[in-house]
């Protein structure tokens, strides 16, 4: 039996570049994984199956990523056994923090160690941008990159930054798809893509982070939630504010982790969905 803790992520900065002839977008993004995880519990089986238990926000059965991808895996590698999987959900789903990217990816690491299928992280990398876009991220190794294309076209980056963010969801989720089918030409310059692209570890701090901070579907969808949060986490003394992702989850960073904790437990008060990470 093994057991992986998939993390989240937030986007720090978010662009569309390019519709793609397979119905998919090219983008350009700043990612981090920060920590909140999800819990995924892998083990053998004698039955050629795929068994998956949720406790959780996510589907079950062959609905779920997870389900889709130790299929996957079994089929191409020839895997005689079954597997059974539990997952337990602590992302909020259709918040922008990739849950179900990382719990692919996640799949993808368990099967390949409890099944020695020695696959490389790029063999790895391969896989995973077949059911999902994120996956790649979660995959690699890096807590920080910048991902191109698709998703499959990431920089490592290993900054001596750290920081604290709390992150406020809606009830209401937001559809990646739908959020995607909204996007026009680009709102960004060219001089924030290249300074993206172009950007070294050693450049990342806060100040950095506060020069870049872009989220083009922050232009692309009209929520007045979205507004509401991003007063409140202002107001709250963040020193950056963001959507993450597609939405629906709205992030602040801080410098100091105390001033995090003290907003954090206010909103809870007040009866708001909200979770303090760190980057990772």
């Amino acid at each position: 039996m093994l057991e992986y803790h998939p993390p989240a992520k937030i986007n720090l900065f978010l662009d569309i570049i390019s519709n793609r002839d397979d119905g998919y977008h090219d983008i350009l993004s700043l990612m981090v994984k920060v920590s909140l995880y999800d819990r995924l519990i892998m083990e053998r089986i004698p039955e050629r199956d795929v068994i998956l238990e949720v406790e959780g926000d996510a589907p079950s059965g062959s609905d779920n990523i997870c389900y889709k991808m130790a299929e996957l895996m079994r089929e191409r590698f020839s895997v005689k056994e079954g597997v059974k999987i539990k997952l337990v959900k602590t992302i909020p789903s259709r918040s922008g923090l990739g849950g179900a990217s990382s719990d692919c990816a996640g799949v993808i690491k368990l099967m390949n160690t409890l099944f020695s299928l020695n696959l490389s992280e790029e063999d790895e990398m391969k896989l995973g941008i077949q059911l999902g876009s994120d996956v790649p991220f979660f995959v690699q190794s890096a807590s920080w990159a910048i991902v191109e294309g698709r998703g499959e076209k990431l920089t490592k980056l290993y900054p001596p930054f750290s920081f604290y963010a709390l992150v406020i969801v809606p009830e209401s989720g937001v559809s990646t798809t739908q959020a995607y089918s909204l996007w026009r030409p680009s709102l960004t310059g060219s001089l924030w893509r290249d300074r993206i692209k172009s950007c070294k570890s050693e450049e990342i701090d806060l100040d950095f982070l506060k020069d870049i901070s872009y989220n083009i579907f922050e232009y692309m969808i009209e929520d007045s939630i979205f507004k509401k949060y991003q007063d409140i986490l202002n107001e709250a003394g963040a020193e950056v504010v963001r959507m993450t992702g597609s939405g629906s989850g709205v992030y602040g960073i801080f410098s100091d982790r105390e001033k995090a904790e003290k907003a954090g437990e206010k909103l809870i008060s007040e009866g708001y969905r909200v979770f303090l990470v760190e980057s990772v």
